[in-house]
């Protein structure tokens, strides 16, 4: 089940990022270049959305029954797709997932992308419902629910944005391309300020409405997950700083060496951004306390 739910999370975020990087923060014809030259990387994100979400509910219905061929029981299935929220979702999540994929085909412009990244931010949401946020009733489960809500998107924006940050940095080789590319730099570094801030200042508020407390009860599986996530997420944070405020100041000096080296802490966050995705699809299914 974490591993589905890993490749549920991560193709969701990469999806989402891409979509808002062309159709938010770069100009058309740097976003059309990137979506061009991400367009296998997006169909093999969605592929694996579409599998990793007809697989959940099965996954799901053998975890509860406890045993593999639970996964198949018409039953159990029947159970979950008709007395349980989670069923719903999954419906919901199901029918959302082919339209992206009917949208991909028929649209592969501007439009299509705009829809897309819409679509994906809706998946995105529906995944809060069925995690802890939904312990909580009233109106702390509504303030739950909105926190994980701008805390997935802001999370999933920053990482899936990286990918697509990767190929608009070597448009800063391209005498065409390298002033629209630096607008795109400039907008992402705006942007990427507010979503780190909503990433840290969410996360904060999640492990106050979950635990209570700073998770300091060693014992506790989730909370050492918890504090591996949050060193992790500290990691990218510090990545993402020394590029922006050592790396990029001496583009205009260093050159091509520095395009270098923002590429190669990039791609190094996105490595520790994979191992946040995996933490997370982990402790999302364990008990808190």
């Amino acid at each position: 089940m974490a591993v589905d739910r890993f490749a549920v999370y991560s193709s969701l975020a990469l999806i989402f990022g891409v979509g808002a990087f062309t159709t938010v923060l770069a100009p058309e014809r740097v976003a059309c270049e990137i979506a061009r030259g991400l367009c296998p990387l997006v169909d093999g994100a969605m592929t694996v959305f579409v599998v990793g979400t007809l697989l959940w509910l099965p996954l799901e219905a053998g975890q509860i029954s406890g045993a593999w061929d639970g996964a198949f029981q018409p039953a159990t299935l029947q159970t979950l797709l008709s007395a349980t929220t989670s069923g719903t979702l999954w419906l919901e999540r199901t029918a959302v997932c082919l339209l992206l994929v009917a949208v991909r085909l028929a649209l592969p412009g501007r439009p299509g992308r705009q829809i897309v990244f819409l679509l994906s931010a809706g998946s995105l949401v529906s995944l809060v419902l069925v995690g802890h946020a939904a312990m909580d009733e009233g109106w702390l489960g509504d303030l739950h629910e909105a926190n994980d809500a701008v805390h997935i998107l802001a999370a999933s924006g920053w990482i899936g944005c990286l990918v697509a940050l990767v190929p608009c940095l070597d448009m800063l080789d391209d005498p065409e391309l390298r002033r629209r590319a630096c607008a795109a730099l400039i907008r992402f570094s705006a942007v990427g300020h507010v979503a780190v801030a909503l990433v840290l200042m969410s996360g904060v508020v999640n492990t106050y409405l979950v635990l209570g407390r700073w998770p300091v009860h060693f014992a506790s599986l989730y909370q050492l997950l918890l504090l591996g996530k949050i060193t992790l997420a500290i990691g990218m944070v510090t990545l993402a700083l020394v590029n922006r405020y050592a790396v990029v100041p001496r583009l205009r000096v260093r050159g091509a060496a520095a395009i270098a080296d923002l590429k190669r802490l990039t791609i190094a966050e996105l490595g520790v951004a994979a191992g946040v995705l995996a933490v997370v699809s982990l402790f999302g299914l364990l008990d808190p306390m």
